[in-house]
């Protein structure tokens, strides 16, 4: 009877020592998927991060273009005012040498 109370409990051991080693690896494999989902999430992150800066440089690239548009565009207004002021001047200057002659 002694015997079979021992084998009993070493049975009974032997099943709760597999049990605490399929606890364990229940546990290590729940702590493997966090770190996962933790690096999944960080890449997101980096992803998203990746992402604004590209829409940041874009919006930045857009407002240089807008602002080097408009800075041809007043240097082009100015060359054709200070054009235009020539051709005013060459009109003028004729009629001021004859007004000046004639006084």
């Amino acid at each position: 009877m002694l015997t079979s109370l021992m084998m009993l409990f070493v049975a009974h051991a032997k099943d709760a020592l597999d049990l605490t080693k399929m606890q364990e690896n229940a546990k290590m494999i729940d702590s493997q998927k966090q770190i996962k989902e933790y690096e999944l999430q960080l890449e997101k992150m980096k992803v998203e991060q990746i992402r604004v800066s590209a829409e940041e440089k874009r919006k930045l690239l857009g407002e240089e273009t807008r602002q080097n548009q408009q800075r041809a565009d007043y240097q082009d207004r100015l060359a054709r005012k200070r054009y235009d002021d020539q051709l005013v001047q060459q009109v003028m200057l004729p009629s001021r040498v004859q007004y000046s002659q004639v006084q």
